[in-house]
């Protein structure tokens, strides 16, 4: 009797033990998952949340967005337009001198790095550069170079339409950039809409380009 009292006991032990690792097992093998699933949402935080720097640079284009007043200036070049009503000044970090959008129209005037010697060297210059660019894509150019005149200064007008990358979403353009050399300084008046439109405001193109002045 004592020995069948001694196996049930044994026997009641063994199924403890037993039942005790299986649940410390099952237990320990649930533990990656949660870790896992928390790792996975702070990525997650991390790759939703905007970076120091691009709000930075969200809240400055937002604060220059209207900026600019008709005129620009530099080196010593003061340049004033006066563009008809719907253009409104963009605030471009300084990158242009004098820069105007009206909805898909934009208008800009920028300084030139590049040390050409006259304007037909200035035209060629900047019509090879355009050719070679992943910026200007299936351009095609409106004819040769046109010599004109802006403010009393000589200068060359180069017209083109184009296509923009993919990443900018294959849109159709037409683009007028009109070369001038102030002293030493080469400057680019540049006119650009969507190829559909550009014609439409012609009349305003021109009537900038009459009103704009370098002192």
């Amino acid at each position: 009797m004592r020995k069948f009292l001694s196996l049930i006991i044994m026997l009641i032990l063994l199924v403890g033990i037993i039942t005790g690792c299986t649940g410390e097992k099952s237990h320990t093998a649930a533990a990656p998952s949660g870790i896992n699933n928390q790792n996975e949402a702070e990525a997650d935080s991390t790759r939703n949340a905007p970076s120091e720097s691009s709000a930075g640079s969200t809240e400055a284009a937002k604060s220059g967005s209207n900026s600019g007043e008709g005129s620009g200036e530099t080196d010593g070049t003061d340049i004033s337009v006066n563009p008809p009503e719907g253009w409104e000044p963009v605030g471009s970090g300084r990158v242009h001198v004098v820069d105007y959008s009206n909805g898909t129209a934009h208008f800009w005037v920028e300084k030139n790095v590049i040390g050409p010697s006259n304007l037909d060297e200035m035209a060629q210059a900047a019509k090879s550069g355009y050719e070679g660019s992943y910026v200007f894509r299936n351009i095609e150019f409106i004819g040769e170079a046109e010599s004109i005149t802006v403010d009393g200064k000589d200068a060359k007008k180069l017209g083109f339409n184009y296509e923009t990358s993919q990443a900018s979403g294959g849109k159709k353009m037409k683009r007028v950039d009109v070369f001038l050399l102030l002293g030493e300084d080469f400057y680019t008046i540049v006119f650009e809409d969507t190829s559909d439109h550009f014609d439409k405001l012609a009349g305003d193109f021109k009537q900038i380009l009459e009103s704009i002045s370098f002192n």
